[in-house]
């Protein structure tokens, strides 16, 4: 999905300015023009895997013209970043996995007897993925 941002150029006692006008509070900046597209990069996914995490909804691009026209971005130069939104879908997924009949008794065992921190044994798998991940 392709995000609009709003650069308006700094000099050298101040920061280039970026700006995502699709983003609730999705600002940033950056020292060199030619690090924008990685910092904006940078602070997009750090954005939106925190609303995700949050159970928040990620924002979507709206339509281009209404930027254009609001006074707001007036003098800024625009660009866009390439954003993969399906690495923040919070929905489940069912997938198929393999694993030894061993581990799965074990693992079934783990949660029949912590009912009260594991709903099934998805959610345990989910729970030792996002703490191994984080």
């Amino acid at each position: 999905m392709l995000y609009p941002i709003a650069v308006f150029k700094g000099d050298e006692h101040t920061a280039h300015a970026i700006i995502f006008p699709d983003v609730e509070n999705g600002a940033t900046c950056c020292d060199e023009l030619s690090d924008m597209l990685q910092i904006a990069n940078e602070f997009i996914d750090l954005h939106f895997s925190g609303l995700a995490e949050d159970g928040e909804n990620i924002p979507l691009p709206q339509n281009f013209n209404e930027h254009l026209n609001n006074p707001k971005y007036k003098g800024c130069m625009w660009a866009w970043i390439d954003v993969d939104l399906s690495k923040y879908d919070t929905k489940t997924h069912k997938i198929n996995i393999t694993l030894p009949q061993f581990l799965i008794t074990k693992i079934d065992e783990k949660v029949a007897t912590h009912k009260t921190l594991y709903k099934s044994r998805s959610n345990y798998l989910a729970q030792l993925a996002m703490n191994y991940l984080s």
